[in-house]
């Protein structure tokens, strides 16, 4: 896909897989919004490619933030690549994670990206040719000992 000028959702985009990934997409030519709870992190971005990065400040484990998104993602004229890179891990032994912290990592992990596609797919319907990625992780098919939930979230 040609990315010059292509309208691109990245989740995750403060940090992580998803900060790297919007570094490479701005170098190769997209227009980004970058999803995030965090703006800060984006700044040296937005500095390096004036005009190409978009924030938009979500917390996509609630309706409200996928909500605002899906808003964002139609006022800006529809998108053609939706890159779905949130999200969460917080180490512990299952018998040591509370329901609370179990809970946030399956919504963010696992809810939160097919429930942000369902309320973009009219946006990528309207596009002749258009890009759905999920970041994965090998936890989802091994186990690993303090892993538990975030493998349990990404085997989905």
């Amino acid at each position: 896909m040609e990315l010059t000028n292509c309208k691109v959702l990245l989740t995750g985009a403060s940090g992580g897989i998803g900060h790297a990934l919007l570094e490479q997409l701005c170098a190769a030519g997209a227009e980004v919004m970058a999803v995030g709870r965090d703006a800060a992190p984006l700044a040296d971005v937005m500095t390096r490619f004036p005009g190409r990065v978009r924030y938009v400040a979500a917390d996509l484990a609630d309706a409200a933030g996928l909500d605002a998104v899906a808003a964002a993602a139609k006022a800006w004229g529809g998108i053609d690549c939706v890159i779905q890179a949130a999200g969460v891990n917080r180490f512990g032994l299952l018998d040591q994670q509370d329901d609370a912290v179990f809970a946030q990592q399956l919504t963010l992990n696992l809810l939160a990206p097919m429930q942000l596609t369902r309320r973009l797919l009219p946006l990528l319907r309207q596009r002749q040719r258009a890009l759905l990625m999920f970041v994965g992780s090998t936890f989802g098919t091994i186990g690993f000992p303090g892993f538990s939930a975030y493998s349990a979230s990404k085997f989905g």
